[in-house]
C-alpha cells in the first residue's frame, strides 16, 4: 500500500461536522468516519486556515469561545496541522477550485500528499491529485 494512502485530508465541513452534534445526519456521519480513522493507521491532515475557518464558524454558529477552543485543542491534538505560506496561498487563487478556501485545501493536501480529501463539497477536488471522498464513503473505505 503506498505511504500517501495513509495520509487523510480533512475539510472545513467535516471538521464542523465532528465539532458540533446540532449537525445531524452530518455530524453522525462525521463521528462513524473518525472513530473508524482512529482504530487505523490513516492519518488525519488539516491546515491552519481551515482551523481558523472552523473556530470562527463555530463561534458564529454553533457555541462559545471555549467550547469552539476546546474543539480546536483537540484537532491540533490528533491531527497533524499543516502550516500555510504565501506561496501556498498563491497557488490556491490560481487554482481551478471554486473558491479560495478549497484551493487551499487542495494545496495543502497536494504538498502533504495525502491520497483523499475527506469533505462534503461535492463542487471541489475534482482535478487534484487527491480524491474527495464523502465521510460516510471515507468511513466505508476504512471498515471494509
Amino acid at each position: 500500500m503506498p505511504t500517501n494512502s495513509r495520509k487523510w485530508f480533512v475539510d472545513t465541513n467535516v471538521l464542523l461536522d465532528i465539532a458540533s452534534d446540532a449537525r445531524g445526519e452530518f455530524h453522525d456521519n462525521a463521528i462513524l468516519f473518525y472513530e473508524a480513522v482512529s482504530k487505523s493507521d490513516v492519518k488525519l491532515y488539516a491546515s491552519v486556515a481551515v482551523l481558523k475557518d472552523v473556530y470562527y464558524l463555530l463561534c458564529k454558529n454553533y457555541c462559545d469561545k471555549g467550547k469552539a477552543r476546546e474543539a480546536i485543542r483537540f484537532f491540533m491534538s490528533t491531527f497533524t496541522i499543516v502550516d500555510l505560506t504565501k506561496a501556498m496561498a498563491e497557488q490556491a487563487l490560481e487554482s481551478d477550485e471554486p473558491d479560495f478556501e478549497d484551493g487551499i485545501v487542495r494545496i495543502s493536501a497536494e504538498i502533504c500528499e495525502c491520497r483523499y480529501i475527506v469533505s462534503r463539497d461535492a463542487k471541489a477536488f475534482k482535478n487534484g491529485s487527491a480524491k474527495r471522498l464523502e465521510p460516510l464513503e471515507a468511513y466505508q473505505l476504512l471498515v471494509k
